[in-house]
């Protein structure tokens, strides 16, 4: 896992680690409409991904090329974003900063 000592990462109800935050973790309306926000934009980098039809298709090449593919196309998203030319869904025209009762280190 890449994450930093203490940080942890929002998912949706069904995941289960000591390394997420879930929807039922949230402890006021402030972090539970900064976690959804957080998933919508995750969701909308997966659409982008999916124009790509990466993730209904069967993989036809050898397997140690998956990840070679993933990469790429991982890149060819980001450059979009930046160039301006895919816009993922920007949650701090929604919120402004992390809600400030998450503790600083878990």
């Amino acid at each position: 896992m890449i994450l930093g000592e203490g940080e942890r990462y929002i998912a949706d109800g069904g995941y289960k680690s000591i390394y997420c935050l879930s929807p039922m973790d949230a402890t006021t309306q402030y972090e539970t409409v900064y976690m959804q926000m957080c998933r919508t934009r995750h969701e909308t980098i997966n659409s982008r991904f999916k124009k790509f039809s990466i993730i209904s298709n069967i993989f036809k090449r050898e397997a140690a090329k998956h990840g070679l593919y993933m990469y790429s196309i991982a890149n060819i998203v980001q450059l979009g974003i930046m160039a301006g030319e895919m816009n993922p869904y920007d949650i701090f025209g929604w919120v402004q900063n992390e809600p400030e009762t998450w503790p600083t280190s878990w």
